[in-house]
């Protein structure tokens, strides 16, 4: 899929990989928001069938809702239940 030239010395392969991996970066963040945005919207009609899936095709690639607002929740029910 992705082919790496060499043109030059030393040097001149270093700015060629930098550019290459600058370039990857980019097009990884535009995918990572596309299915952040995705995901958001599964998740406001997640009872949904569609939406099911998506969560999961979402969750399978790593993008996920944030562990730390499910950690504060599951903390909160964990001393409400205990007072």
């Amino acid at each position: 899929m992705w082919k790496i030239k060499f043109i030059g010395g030393p040097k001149a392969e270093n700015e060629l990989l930098r550019g290459q991996i600058a370039a990857l970066r980019q097009q990884r963040d535009g995918l990572l928001k596309a299915l952040e945005n995705c995901r958001l919207l599964a998740a406001r009609h997640r009872k949904e069938e569609w939406a099911t899936h998506i969560l999961r095709f979402c969750g399978e690639s790593g993008v996920i809702g944030s562990p730390i607002r499910d950690n504060v929740i599951a903390s909160v029910e964990g001393e409400t239940k205990c007072c």
